[in-house]
């Protein structure tokens, strides 16, 4: 499924990058599980049950049935956290709703056990294969989703809603790229170039991994990439931001080592 553009409803207008990050996340789960049902239904997964050993067997059911109902609940909670104002009304509510989920639990050990087994017996199996990759895709897709919901904890609109302070913002630091600044902070200070330094890994890194994945619709996501750098050194860059999750949806795989910096540059 790929996602359409939302309008992110008023009162989470102020996270609106990281609700639409869920949301495209969401997106991804919902088009996998389209997969697991090609593989188990028209591939040869049914092998399995050739397997003599059931702890074995199980092993191997178990990241199908896993992995299934992982993709099925991840997506529908993830898509409608914009839309279903009854069951989130509120960003707490949104970030409460995945303790004790999928999000959080410990399930490496899944698809390692089973990749011994398969080691271990011989058995050569292609939809087993593909399964476990696609178990791992969705692994690091809850890593993003952890750290989207990580972030969003640290938001204004989350200590507000929850009666925590909220930081003062240093409304005397201006710091733009370039020959001239009217900041109070010189933009040759230490800290400035050192976060400016960052920064500019950060986008140099980013383009270099989206340049060398082999993924369809390049072009596109590599010129949202740039103007979403170039916006920034000019200080406005939601916009463009956006864009890219828009675009770069498809790539999560590609482009997650990237979130948490990039999100905690908003």
């Amino acid at each position: 499924m790929e996602t359409e553009s939302v309008t992110i409803r008023g009162d989470l207008r102020e996270v609106e990058p990281l609700i639409s990050r869920l949301i495209s996340i969401g997106g991804e789960f919902y088009a996998k599980d389209r997969t697991w049902s090609h593989l188990k239904n028209k591939e040869d997964w049914s092998k399995i049950h050739s397997v003599t050993d059931t702890t074995v067997r199980g092993h191997l059911e178990d990241v199908y049935a896993v992995g299934r109902d992982m993709c099925l609940f991840m997506s529908e909670a993830l898509l409608i956290v914009n839309s279903d104002f009854s069951k989130y009304p509120t960003l707490t509510s949104i970030i409460t709703s995945f303790d004790g989920t999928w999000v959080y639990q410990d399930l490496e050990y899944i698809p390692r056990r089973a990749r011994e087994d398969v080691l271990r017996i011989q058995f050569n199996n292609w939809a087993t294969g593909q399964m476990l990759a696609l178990f791992d895709e969705q692994l690091g897709l809850l890593q993003v989703v952890r750290a989207t919901l990580a972030l969003l904890k640290q938001s204004d609109l989350y200590r507000l809603e929850n009666g925590m302070s909220i930081p003062e913002k240093n409304s005397s630091v201006n710091i733009t790229v370039g020959d001239i600044s009217d900041s109070a902070v010189a933009i040759h200070s230490a800290n400035s170039s050192q976060t400016l330094h960052r920064e500019q890994t950060i986008f140099r890194d980013l383009i270099k991994a989206i340049e060398d994945a082999p993924i369809e619709n390049k072009d596109a996501v590599l010129s949202a990439a740039r103007e979403m750098e170039s916006n920034y050194r000019t200080g406005s860059w939601i916009t463009a931001y956006k864009n890219f999750m828009s675009v770069a949806a498809d790539h999560l795989q590609v482009i997650q080592p990237f979130l948490p910096a990039l999100a905690s540059m908003l």
